[in-house]
C-alpha cells in the first residue's frame, strides 16, 4: 500500500486516497499511513503528500448519528445546525467498542 501511494503521488501530488470500509479493516493495516496524514509542520518526504487528501470511510456510528439526528429535527433543531460536537461523545464510544469486538472476535476465532 505504501509503494503504491508514493507512486501516486509522484504522478500527482494532490491525489485523492480514499478507503472504505475502515470499520471492516483488521487493526494496524492503516498505521503505515501515519507518516503521509501527520505531519503537521513537518517536511516528509520533501513535503510531496502535503497536497493529497485521505478520506475514510466507515459505517460505525451509523445509528447513533441517525438517532441525535432524528431527535434533533424533533426538538426543532436544523440538521445543518448540528456540528461534530453533538456527536462525538457518541462516535468515541461506537469506535472504542468496534475495536474491543474485533480484538475479542479475533483472539477468539484466529488465536
Amino acid at each position: 500500500m505504501k509503494k503504491e501511494i508514493r507512486e501516486t503521488v509522484d504522478k500527482c501530488e494532490r491525489a485523492l486516497f480514499v478507503f472504505d470500509e475502515v470499520d471492516k479493516t483488521p487493526p494496524g493495516v492503516f498505521d503505515a499511513l501515519v507518516p503521509y496524514i501527520h505531519h503537521p509542520g513537518e517536511k516528509f518526504e520533501n513535503g510531496r503528500f502535503k497536497e493529497s487528501i485521505f478520506i475514510f470511510i466507515s459505517n460505525s456510528g451509523a445509528n447513533d448519528i441517525t438517532r441525535i439526528t432524528f431527535e434533533a429535527w424533533n426538538n426543532g433543531r436544523r440538521r445543518e445546525d448540528l456540528t461534530f460536537v453533538d456527536f462525538e461523545k457518541y462516535l468515541s464510544h461506537e469506535a472504542f467498542n468496534k475495536k474491543s469486538e474485533y480484538r475479542k472476535y479475533r483472539t477468539e476465532h484466529y488465536l
